[in-house]
């Protein structure tokens, strides 16, 4: 039997469902209270006022930061590639005489 004739088949003996019905409960209706007792007032709360930020420390510190990050890139730059390559260098050398 090929899979589309299973298919019809089920569909044709598909049993029947039956959907539920909601029935709506009436319930009665709670008694309303003037709008005037639902408002609240809300607590006034007072902030200080707000100091102006020192921005001459944070630019300051950015400086000192750039500063420290170009001495870093300058020290990689003019030393530790140099030596680096040196050390790659004799390696293979080495590799080179005993090979």
């Amino acid at each position: 039997m090929s899979e589309d004739a299973l298919f019809k088949a089920l569909l044709k003996n598909k049993p029947q469902q039956q959907v539920p019905v909601r029935k709506e409960i009436q319930r009665p209706a709670p008694e309303t209270q003037p709008a005037e007792s639902y408002e609240e007032k809300e607590p006034v709360i007072e902030t200080p006022p707000v100091k102006p930020l020192e921005t001459d420390l944070a630019l300051e510190s950015i400086k000192n930061l750039t500063a420290s990050v170009n001495m870093m890139y300058g020290l990689i730059k003019t030393v530790i590639v140099p030596v680096l390559v040196l050390i790659l260098i004799v390696g293979i050398a080495i590799l080179v005489k005993t090979g």
